[in-house]
């Protein structure tokens, strides 16, 4: 490579290629998905010196303090004591051999699993989604994984709040302690609403039929094809009695920020529940999740909570700058999967120009809107006006 190509962008690359190649030897898998278990679940670091590994597999684990992981690279540590795990840790597990995997446990396996279904590998993320759909598939997989790696670290029963730490709630039902399961995603093709029974089928696959209410995993339903007013859902039992929690997640994707008016038109489209749950003691909690925007009200109703772009850090901790997370798209450095969404045409056609801007913005930054949308037309390809409010420069 020339020095004169040292730029940002390939610079970000050559690290994250460099960090990926780490092994870390000292940590066993298990070792590394306790570790990231200890980040999505915001359990809080008191005292830097202990060792978290103490019961490794590996004897070179078993005396490191978290003070040495800081100093290592493989975390930091916030003011709150919340651990941050940089992205390369993730691959790392991810890339482990296949024979490491043997000696794990159903938890971490599913802990494993999950995060191996959010697809985390950097230069293909979400090569199987549709162009629109990565957010929620994001979304779904975010709570697997949270959830995954709460009964990594033994904890089966939790509030409804540790679930959704982060977001922004203000009443008691968030309180409410919960039963957990190894859970999993799970893309279906019925909709949310009255007539949806409690057996559903998996999309391209009606063969496969799973209970959705007491089923022996916990499926994070990706709601059918157009299903009204709801994206994700999944369904809680109550630890001290037999009631449910059914938590309804909505995905907006405004360019202004949301007001009362706008939470009150969102709410007037959510489904009734199924009918086939009215005889049960049921509860739902409704998520609204704010990508681009802020959820400009004060008060947050009853029942509801909200994730908005300035919530992203706090809710999504380690995970929150992963490609599935953010919609927008820099033109200068982001990756080719991301930049083949802002074309229309083909995927021959988008993969042809996303080559052509990452080897125009090698050799001169692109500084606007109007200069791509003249050096695409140059190309012969057009942008999707659609993808507009995502492209930044």
């Amino acid at each position: 490579m020339k020095l004169a190509d040292l730029n940002e962008h390939n610079f970000r690359e050559a690290r994250m290629v460099a960090l990926s190649n780490l092994q870390y030897p000292q940590l066993s898998l298990a070792d590394i998905l306790k570790l990231l278990a200890i980040s999505f679940t915001n359990t809080p670091v008191t005292y830097p010196l202990n060792c978290p590994f103490s019961e490794s597999s590996l004897p070179s684990a078993r005396d490191l303090t978290w003070s040495q992981m800081v100093s290592n690279g493989m975390c930091q540590i916030q003011d709150d004591g919340q651990v941050i795990i940089p992205f390369h840790i993730v691959v790392q597990a991810l890339k482990r051999p296949l024979n490491e995997s043997v000696g794990l446990n159903q938890l971490e396996a599913a802990l494993l699993s999950s995060l191996n279904g959010l697809s985390l590998d950097v230069e293909y993320p979400f090569s199987n989604m549709t162009r629109w759909s990565s957010w929620e598939y994001f979304g779904a997989s975010f709570y697997c994984i949270r959830i995954n790696s709460f009964l990594v670290l033994g904890i089966s029963i939790l509030s409804l709040s540790d679930i959704l730490h982060g977001s922004r709630f203000d009443s008691g039902i968030f309180n409410t302690q919960v039963h957990i399961r190894i859970a999993e995603v799970f893309q279906s093709n019925e909709q949310y609403g009255p007539d949806m029974p409690r057996m559903i089928t998996r999309k391209h696959n009606s063969c496969c039929l799973v209970d959705w209410v007491d089923g022996e995993t916990l499926q994070i339903v990706l709601n059918g094809e157009n299903g009204p007013g709801v994206d994700i859902y999944f369904i809680l039992k109550r630890a001290k009695d037999s009631g449910y929690i059914i938590v309804l997640d909505q995905r907006k994707r405004l360019g202004s920020d949301i007001t009362n008016s706008d939470l009150t038109t969102f709410r007037s489209k959510l489904p009734n529940p199924p009918a086939f749950l009215n005889g049960l003691k049921l509860d739902s909690v409704f998520g609204l999740m704010s990508i681009y925007s802020e959820i400009n009200i004060n008060h947050v109703p009853d029942s509801t909570y909200f994730v908005s772009a300035s919530n992203s850090l706090g809710f999504h901790g380690s995970l929150y700058d992963h490609p599935g997370c953010s919609m927008v798209i820099d033109v200068n450095s982001a990756l080719k999967t991301s930049i083949k969404q802002i074309f229309c045409g083909t995927n021959d056609d988008q993969t042809d120009l996303a080559n052509k801007v990452i080897e125009q913005r090698y050799n001169k930054r692109i500084a606007s809107y109007d200069e791509l949308e003249s050096l695409v037309s140059e190309w012969g390809g057009k942008l999707d006006e659609s993808a507009r409010a995502r492209i930044k420069f």
